[in-house]
């Protein structure tokens, strides 16, 4: 009851708090130092208990950072279009709007460990630049669509070029 009472107050009041005690019944003795610990010591047994909040928050954070490493922390990095194999393209006329065509590219990027995870597009002037990124661990092959406008003659990735306007494809 006495060691009850002691460490419910310990950890409550935020106190260190040491507790010696002996099997030949001595009386206890209580030393009070300012800290977010407590240790316990039974010098008789030998047994040893000690509980440091930090250790534990510190513990917490390891596990935490562990599981993240397994779990969704993915690195990205730009695509790279020396990597870029583009297995097929084809070119479909917009039978709504005839000036407007439908690039089909499909290919595979084939970095070791890399996969696509987006594929973007920015119009620059008479060319269509694509640009993208990759995340680690992820799907290599892709299928993207870029709508050609009347006013485009080049589509790129990045500064290489994959279709020209004046270009014959089937």
């Amino acid at each position: 009851m006495y060691i009850t009472r002691h460490l419910t107050e310990a950890i409550q009041t935020g106190q260190r708090k040491t507790h010696a005690f002996s099997s030949k019944g001595s009386s206890p003795r209580v030393q009070h130092h300012f800290s977010t610990s407590y240790d316990i010591r039974i010098s008789d047994s030998g047994m040893q208990f000690t509980k440091n909040i930090r250790t534990i928050v510190f513990a917490v954070i390891a596990v935490f950072l562990t599981v993240a490493s397994f779990t969704g922390c993915e690195t990205t990095k730009d695509i790279d279009e020396n990597y870029l194999v583009v297995s097929s393209m084809a070119v479909i006329p917009n039978e709504e709007d005839h000036g407007m065509l439908t690039l089909k590219i499909e290919g595979d990027y084939a970095e070791s460990a890399w996969g696509i995870e987006r594929i973007e597009q920015e119009p620059n002037g008479n060319t269509i630049v694509l640009s993208g990124t990759l995340v680690s661990e992820g799907q290599g092959a892709f299928e993207y669509d870029v709508v050609i406008p009347p006013n485009v003659d080049v589509v790129k990735f990045n500064k290489r070029v994959l279709w020209t306007r004046n270009q014959k494809t089937n």
